[in-house]
């Protein structure tokens, strides 16, 4: 599944890291919203205390098929260093490939784009 958001859309800075908190995302097949991006991350910093990487975790919120229909969900925990995250659970239609990867990240002006990779099936009953 290939996603893109909006570069426009700023973290929220906290003490020792950064968070997206519903970061609307959008489906490059059909450019239709399909869902929500959150994250946290912690900064790690190298002896003069300039940040060197990062750490966190991150969740895709997906909507149901119909309006009564839960979200799907895909967690994953990431480094912003790293070229591709490490999809580690999931709910509803993808409960059933709880591992994968998602990236790589590619970047223009106005948008970011990734692909999500799941390892395994989806869900059909859930």
């Amino acid at each position: 599944m290939r996603v893109y958001w909006e570069r426009s859309f700023r973290p929220v800075m906290t003490a020792v890291g950064a968070a997206y908190n519903d970061l609307p995302i959008f489906s490059q097949d059909t450019d239709e919203l399909i869902g929500f991006y959150s994250d946290a991350a912690v900064f790690k910093t190298a002896n003069g205390g300039d940040t060197e990487d990062c750490v966190g975790r991150g969740l895709y919120r997906f909507f149901g098929s119909g309006p009564h229909e839960p979200m799907s969900q895909l967690s994953f925990y990431f480094t912003c260093s790293g070229t591709f995250n490490s999809i580690t659970g999931g709910s509803g239609m993808y409960g059933c490939g709880t591992t994968g990867q998602e990236g790589p990240f590619e970047f223009d002006d106005d948008f970011g784009r990734s692909t999500i990779t799941i390892c395994g099936p989806t869900c059909t009953d859930h």
